[in-house]
């Protein structure tokens, strides 16, 4: 019993201690279900709290942006009240004008006939009797009393209407009147004696047309803006152009700058050259008129400079001597060529014309000998040209029909006679030679060889025939050795030998011995046709080693004298078109050759340094093979074939050559139009973004309960590289899918990404391979508060359609149409935000414009806009910050640092700076006066207009409005009205609203990187030019919105100018606009990160260093992992050569843009250790590195890849030993 009741205790204990365990286990469910329950509850109230925020920001953002349109709305009421005011303001003192002219007409009139009756009464007096007064006071005051009896009768406004209008025609009559009188008389004295009435209006010979156009002159009322100061000028003043004329144009000759018209009469724009040269020539034939012709002419050769003259000598073939003997010797040439067969009178002409056409010559032997010549009449040449102008301004056919309809449609000025028959048959020649020199070398008629006369040149027999004449039995032929004498080496291979020589001396004197042969190693052919001119001594005769071939054969001892190298054919094309350059008219003779030599000099163009000079000469190759074969080279057919490790590209070119060849008779350009292209399939982020969905401002639905992701405010906000359990390949967005079952493929990687259904999936802004996980109320919140609830957006309660043909109207209004044509096609582009990667919470807006119907023309106008702002460089260096690339700045410190030397700087001091919200707070009135500063600058220096190629990004600047080939020409008009036109016609579509950016930069347009640029620029310009000579103790660069400015300290107090470092600051703080926010990022130390860099100031040295870094090397160095995601993975499914290229492009790119090239190693280990760890193979990396060291032929380099060569060598043979021994790879 005793036991058994032992027992029941020990179970009644187990039983309790059993009871308490699940209570207390209860308990702490319990308590873990209230906690859970708290939290939720916290949470949800966390939730609802910053839904509250959020409405009321909503709320606050649509009340600042509904007053902000309606004081936009009445400021333009304002605006169109205060110019309709103006308007009527300036109409009514027009009409107040008009009174006070119609009252002066008036009384005009009253004194007319006041005097008209005081004339009467004194001729009706008689001319015999001289009276003591014509009249008195009282018969005046009685005249006048009587004449405004009669106005006063008359005085509606009707009849002083048509008085005025008779007044008006009797001027005009007597205006009229007087040009047709001989100026004698009264009217000639009213002249008044100024210097343009000095200058005789027309000469002898010469029609008057060309002087009543109006001549171009510096002082001219139009030409404001050259007379206006640099930057100085306003850039709302009315009246100013860009482009007025600066100096006549350039004329033929010798260029004198004689004025001469642009426009001929009839509105060409343009006029053939030869008419140029014959307006600049004289056409007085007096003896007054020839010596000052010719002291004109040697005041005009005096000014230029001696190089000028010496080729003008060379030109006219005259001796170079000292610069006075060549000012009077091209003075007397060109005398002599403008009044050569003119004489002093009629007479005298009539004379010479007379004893030049008896010269014993008739017309047959003038003929025969092929000299042209105009003179064939005993009239003197003025009477004939007086002839040719009557019937010109008439419509006689006469004896020239052609000459008189040429005159009549360019005009009579643009002619001249010019006598071709001179004494002798030597100066017909010089004179003609000149002419077809000058004007066209068409007119080169003379000793031309046609077919009837031409000699037949004999054709050398086939190789058939050769072959058949010395057809001889087969046997093995010896091979031509040789070898240098005094040595037993024998050599076979003659053009190898003849190559190495002649790189290290092509004259020296070598004696070789030649033992018998009949074969060359290399090929007779190969070694003539590159050595064949090379100078050789045999038996103490000289001859070319082309022509001792045979006694080479045999078997002599020959001395080489000089090696001489022929060119290669891509050499002689490339000399060829040199040549052209020189003379163009010889591209005309392109049609002539076949078209493989066309095809060669195209390729052999790439070889001309200057991108204009090429890309010129491939455009006329191109057109020559075009008129040729009818289909150009320059056109590739382009096959874009979906990148498969399957596919043979060669393959693919082979059926695609077929194919073209059905097309295009000719191969040559059948195998050079053929480009073979791997299309990349898509990519992570492709797959998976979704935001552009979410981008509206319709209700969404919260789905962040449950999913277990991190939040911010109670709503999900994290990024790919903060979460657990994300695979390797889905971090990186930029890695590219697969078709097939080899990698992830794309529906794998779809099916992946549905577990963060509900949420929105975007990219992150600097950080574009990461991913950001937002939920969709906080993504709707922030999209609305950027563009739709947003003050500097307006909605517009317009149709897309409609807004779009306002736009088209307002483009065709400012003639944009001709920078391009407007796409009818197109439609307004969607905008979204995305997070930013320092701060997730913080947005930026992304507004693209690819389908702008105007997207070809912003193009090119921010082409044109770059090269104007890349071409700020001349400026002077000091009065600019602009960098235009970050391989610059090395050269830039070291310029500063020597200048800071040279002026005896103690010290530097320097700060870092960052432009907050360049884009979005930048006004538009900053932005317009800056692009007019800088077009006022290049046009006050005589630039015209930009072209940018058509093709390509070349873009050039000229001082003339030609036009050349595959190019587009903006004038500074056309791009500052495109630039209006995008400040104003910036729309973007945000779900299904329509909006416009209404102030600030436009987002996402080609212009707009380049418009905030020139905007700081120019601001920068005018803050440092008025810093006098402290500018020189200012060094600055930027690049967008990152500014680093560098200021020395020479010590000494005041003396030396103003040396408070810090005023230097704020006024360089000060210089930009009030707007965007100027954020210093240098804490004060004396090193900053600058542009994916870092810049050292060394105050001991007084050195100032940049090192460039990786994006990952700060989290490499301190987490050991991978934060940017800046190139594919290794596992991503595209060439590996497209990999290997960008991994050798990185290190190349960071070698040279170093001031330290030691401190820059660390740099490329780091991007060397980013690649092993995105599981690049060893060769890849180290294939990377060895380019760069034989380029950079570094020891610092090389060292560097003989460690990792150890390092990876070491890991694959213990890789290798381990698969060997377990029989698993690890």
């Amino acid at each position: 019993m005793k036991k058994v009741s032992n027992e029941d205790n020990e179970l009644e204990e187990i039983r309790q201690h059993y009871r308490m365990v699940i209570k207390e286990k209860r308990e702490a469910e319990e308590k873990r279900r209230e906690e859970e329950q708290k939290r939720i509850q916290e949470e949800n109230e966390r939730r609802r709290e910053h839904d509250i925020i959020l409405q009321t920001e909503e709320m606050r953002s649509q009340l600042e942006a509904g007053l902000e349109e309606k004081w936009r709305k009445q400021t333009k009421q304002a605006e169109e009240a205060a110019a309709a005011a103006k308007s009527k303001a300036e109409e009514a003192k027009a009409k107040a004008e008009e009174a006070e002219a119609n009252a002066e007409e008036a009384r005009a009139k009253i004194e007319q006939t006041r005097m008209k009756a005081l004339k009467a009464k004194a001729s009706a007096s008689g001319p015999r009797k001289r009276r003591r007064q014509v009249s008195s006071t009282e018969s005046e005051s009685e005249e006048t009393s009587d004449i405004g009896d009669e106005t006063d009768t008359r005085d509606s406004e009707e009849e002083l209407r048509r008085t005025i209008k008779r007044l008006r025609e009797k001027r005009e009559e007597k205006r009229t009147g007087r040009i047709k009188k001989t100026g004698k008389g009264k009217q000639a004295k009213t002249k008044t004696n100024t210097s343009e009435n000095n200058v005789p209006t027309t000469k002898r010979g010469e029609c008057s047309r060309a002087r009543k156009k109006k001549r171009c002159n510096r002082d001219d009322e139009d030409d404001v803006m050259r007379n206006a100061n640099d930057m100085g000028g306003d850039y709302k003043e009315t009246g100013v152009r860009f482009n007025d004329c600066r100096r006549s144009p350039r004329v033929g000759g010798l260029r004198f700058g004689m004025p001469s018209e642009v426009k001929m009469s009839r509105g060409m724009s343009q006029e053939p050259r030869w008419r140029r040269v014959i307006r600049t020539w004289p056409l007085s034939a007096s003896r007054e008129g020839i010596i000052d012709y010719c002291l004109s002419t040697q005041k005009i050769l005096s000014s230029k400079k001696v190089l000028i003259l010496r080729k003008l000598c060379q030109k006219k073939g005259i001796k170079d001597t000292k610069k006075p003997e060549m000012v009077d010797a091209l003075a007397r040439e060109q005398v002599k060529l403008a009044y050569e067969g003119f004489e002093d009178n009629d007479e005298q002409r009539e004379m010479s014309e007379m004893a030049e056409a008896n010269l014993g010559e008739d017309l047959y032997e003038q003929e025969k000998r092929g000299t042209r010549s105009s003179v064939n009449t005993v009239r003197s040449v003025l009477q004939r040209w007086r002839e040719h102008l009557s019937n010109a301004d008439t419509d006689t056919i006469g004896s020239s029909p052609k000459l008189y309809r040429w005159m009549r449609h360019f005009g009579k000025e643009t002619f001249l006679i010019v006598p071709l028959r001179h004494a002798d048959e030597a100066h017909d020649r010089a004179m003609e030679k000149h002419l077809i020199r000058d004007f066209s070398p068409i007119l080169n008629t003379c000793n031309n060889k046609t077919m009837n006369n031409g000699v037949k040149k004999s054709k050398r027999k086939g190789r058939r025939e050769r072959r058949k004449l010395n057809r001889t039995a087969q046997k093995v032929k010896n091979l031509v050795s040789f070898s240098r004498s005094g040595t037993n080496a024998k050599r076979v291979s003659a053009m190898k030998w003849l190559e190495e020589e002649w790189k290290k001396e092509a004259k020296g004197e070598r004696r070789m011995v030649f033992h018998g042969g009949e074969v060359w190693s290399d090929g007779w052919k190969k070694v003539k046709r590159l050595f064949g001119m090379t100078k050789v001594r045999i038996n103490g005769q000289v001859n070319t080693m082309a022509k001792a071939k045979g006694e080479l054969r045999q078997g002599a001892t020959a001395t080489i004298i000089e090696i001489v190298k022929t060119k290669t054919t891509t050499a002689r094309y490339l000399q060829e078109l040199r040549g052209m350059l020189k003379r163009p008219f010889e591209f005309k003779k392109l049609t002539l050759g076949n078209t493989n030599q066309l095809v060669g000099m195209y390729r052999a163009a790439v070889l001309f340094g200057d991108k204009k000079t090429k890309n010129d000469v491939r455009l006329k190759i191109d057109r020559a093979i075009r008129r040729k074969n009818g289909a150009g080279v320059r056109k590739r057919v382009v096959v874009k074939v979906r990148y498969d490790r399957r596919i043979v590209k060669n393959k693919i070119r082979a059926a695609t050559e077929g194919v073209v060849e059905k097309r295009v008779e000719d191969m040559a350009i059948a195998k050079s139009k053929i480009q073979i292209m791997w299309r990349k399939n898509r990519t992570v982020g492709e797959i998976i973004y979704n935001h552009r969905k979410h981008a509206n401002v319709g209700k969404q639905q919260c789905a962040c309960r449950g999913t277990g992701l991190p939040t911010k405010g109670g709503h999900v906000l994290t990024r790919f590289s903060d979460l657990e359990g994300i695979p390797a390949f889905m971090k990186n967005a930029k890695n590219v899918t697969s078709q097939s079952q080899e990698t992830w493929e794309e529906g794998k990687v779809a099916t992946w990404a549905r577990r963060f259904r509900g949420m929105v999936l975007a990219p992150i802004d600097w950080n574009q391979g990461d991913t950001a996980v937002i939920c969709p109320v906080i993504y709707r919140h922030a999209f609305g508060k950027t563009f739709v609830w947003n003050s500097d957006y307006v909605v517009v309660r317009e149709e897309e359609q409609r807004i779009l043909q306002t736009a088209r109207q307002k483009f065709e209004q400012a003639d944009l149409q001709k920078i391009a044509r407007w796409k009818t096609d197109d439609r307004i582009g969607q905008a979204c935000v995305i997070s930013k990667d320092k701060d997730l919470s913080r947005w930026r807006p992304i507004a693209p414009t690819d389908n702008d119907p105007a997207s070809l023309a912003q193009k090119r106008v921010a082409k044109a806009l770059q090269c104007l702002h890349y071409l700020i460089k001349m400026f002077p260096t000091e009065q600019s910050f602009y960098l235009n690339a970050i391989q610059e700045l090395p050269g830039r410190l070291e310029t500063t640092q020597r200048r800071f030397t040279e002026m005896g700087c103690t010290g530097v001091e320097g700060r870092c700076y960052d432009i907050k919200d360049m884009f979005t707070k930048i006004p538009h009135e900053a932005v317009r006066k800056a692009i007019w500063q800088m077009l006022l600058w290049y046009a006050n220096r005589g630039w015209k207009q930009v072209k940018v190629s058509r093709r390509g990004k070349l873009c050039t600047i000229s001082k003339t409005r030609k036009m050349a080939d595959g190019y587009v020409g903006l004038q500074f008009e056309q791009l500052f009205s495109m630039v209006n036109y995008d400040l104003d016609h910036a729309y973007i579509k945000c779900g299904e609203i329509v909006t416009r950016q209404a102030s600030e930069i436009p987002m996402g347009k080609s212009s707009s990187p380049t418009l905030a640029t020139i905007t700081c620029a120019m601001a920068e310009f005018n803050c440092l030019r008025g810093l006098g000579s402290d500018r020189k103790l200012v060094a600055g660069w930027r690049i967008v919105d990152d500014i680093t400015v560098i200021v020395g300290n020479r010590g000494g107090g005041e003396e030396h100018g103003r040396e408070d470092t810090g005023s230097l600051f704020r006024d360089l703080e000060n210089c930009y606009d009030k707007n965007p926010s100027l954020v210093r990022k240098d804490a004060d130390r004396d090193w900053w990160h600058f542009l994916g860099g870092t810049i050292y100031l060394m105050q001991q040295h007084r050195r100032l260093l940049y090192v460039p870094d990786t994006k990952n090397q700060a989290s490499l160095r301190e987490e050991e992992r991978l934060r940017f995601q800046t190139m594919q993975d290794f596992a991503s499914y595209s060439e590996k050569r497209s990999k290997k290229s960008t991994l050798a492009a990185t290190l190349k790119r960071l070698w040279p843009s170093t001031s330290c090239q030691v401190l820059v190693v660390s740099s490329i280990a780091y991007a060397l250790w980013e690649a092993n760890l995105r599981v690049y193979a060893p060769e890849v990396s180290l294939g990377a590195l060895a380019k760069l060291v034989k380029v950079a032929d570094d020891q610092n380099l090389r060292r560097l890849w003989q460690v990792l060569s150890l390092t990876f060598g070491e890991k694959r043979r213990r890789r290798e030993e381990g698969k060997g021994k377990t029989g698993v790879e690890y």
